[in-house]
């Protein structure tokens, strides 16, 4: 009788990456058990704790990625060049994104924090024509919108003209 060929642990640790996302994209965070995510990997849930201690390792785990391509953004210096990259950033983590600004989801507050706090960093170096505030709130704004419409680069480039012609002053002749 042949034997069973059991997944290396890697093969295992992606497919439960990859079952938690889909569950969060349908279920949300909350509503994702343990036991449904390892069904869905096809392991059992002892499997699951096995190669994350808890569903927040899990959770971290599965936005690590993401966070880890934000902190890549963090140096650019111009704020056109930043807002270009923040949308091209949505566009690429479009999914996980979307499961972390969830409503319903009751998304993980202090990752929402970390992907704002380096455009609150950018803000504040540049001259506005507004309150640094407001423009925080467009800003934001504009990124979740590239969350429910779909947008390619030269849609970006649109938007953050758009966004630079309203934020910073015309430049006097």
């Amino acid at each position: 009788m042949p034997r069973i060929q059991r997944p290396q642990p890697e093969g295992v640790r992606q497919r439960l990456l990859e079952a938690a996302l889909d569950c969060f994209t349908h279920q949300g965070i909350k509503g994702s058990s343990t036991k449904v995510i390892a069904r869905e990997a096809q392991v059992s849930e002892m499997t699951l704790f096995r190669t994350f201690e808890t569903k927040q390792a899990l959770i971290d785990a599965v936005f690590e990625p993401v966070i880890s391509a934000h902190r890549e953004l963090r140096n650019t210096s111009d704020l056109r060049q930043h807002l270009m990259e923040r949308l091209r950033f949505v566009r690429e983590h479009q999914r996980v994104l979307r499961i972390l600004f969830d409503a319903t989801a009751q998304p993980e507050i202090r990752l929402m924090e970390t992907l704002m706090e380096e455009v609150k960093l950018q803000i504040q170096q540049v001259k506005l024509t507004i309150d640094p505030d407001i423009a925080m709130r467009v800003i934001t704004g504009t990124m979740l919108s590239a969350l429910v419409f779909a947008h390619d680069e030269a849609a970006d480039r649109q938007v953050v003209d758009a966004l630079m012609a309203w934020l910073t002053p015309r430049e006097e002749k």
